[in-house]
């Protein structure tokens, strides 16, 4: 997926770069089939979904003070790379 995401991401950049901003918020985990398991047990889906703050990264992404950064992807997973 992020192979995917990355190569549109640049592509899309080209075209919007001269009028505007285009940034990517890539979250740790996503509730698919494969965690979902995992997250509806609170002791695993709590501690992730307290340490990813994407409200606070989405604002911040489309601030005035971060218009410098565009054609980026923002990884908000909080450590939590994958690990259970």
């Amino acid at each position: 997926m992020m192979c995917g995401l990355t190569t549109t991401l640049k592509s899309e950049i080209v075209k919007i770069a001269p009028r505007g901003r285009v940034n990517c918020i890539a979250p740790g985990w996503v509730p698919t089939p494969m965690v979902q398991e995992a997250l509806n047990d609170p002791a695993i889906s709590g501690p992730v979904l307290a340490a990813t703050p994407l409200k606070n990264t989405s604002g911040l992404s489309s601030s005035v003070i971060s218009g410098h950064v565009t054609g980026q992807v923002i990884f908000v997973e909080g450590g939590c790379v994958g690990d259970i």
